[in-house]
């Protein structure tokens, strides 16, 4: 179970990069000029599409390390039904990972956007539904508002 001892302190590193990341005043608080504009309603629905976005990133990185364990076994297991038992299971948890944290949606919309398409129409639009009412639904949510720029476009 070698995953689960290493979650706490990837979150730990995680919560501690992005306050790092994120700019601040000589008080060490965010600048309310970042902010501006925000609704107290707004402000919590960024918070909790953040952390949203942090538990998909817990998740994906979970089922990455069973995966890689798999595969090791599969390569350096003592025989063959161990290799053959290694292979089968890094191939179900990796079918996990993508159906779960539905990473072909994702894909799919981030592909979309950067190609300036329209995500609320055809062939996008069920895969926007995907991601808008998983376990993540306000990140997707986030990233469906997001303004769609096509690749090479200037600002």
């Amino acid at each position: 179970m070698y995953h689960k001892e290493k979650n706490a302190s990837l979150t730990g590193a995680i919560v501690n990069q992005l306050n790092e990341w994120l700019p601040k005043n000589k008080e060490n608080q965010i600048p309310k000029e970042i902010l501006t504009g925000l609704d107290n309603w707004s402000k919590e629905r960024l918070v909790f599409s953040m952390l949203q976005s942090l538990q998909m990133f817990i998740s994906i990185y979970n089922k990455i390390i069973l995966v890689k364990e798999n595969l090791y076994l599969s390569k350096y297991g003592k025989n063959s039904y161990a290799r053959r038992d290694g292979m089968l299971l890094a191939y179900k948890f990796t079918n996990e990972l993508i159906e779960e944290n539905k990473l072909d949606s994702y894909a799919d919309i981030f592909r979309a956007k950067m190609n300036g398409e329209n995500i609320h129409t055809f062939p996008h639009k069920h895969h926007k539904l995907e991601i808008t009412h998983d376990n993540y639904y306000e990140f997707g949510q986030l990233i469906v508002e997001q303004e769609s720029k096509k690749v090479g476009q200037d600002d």
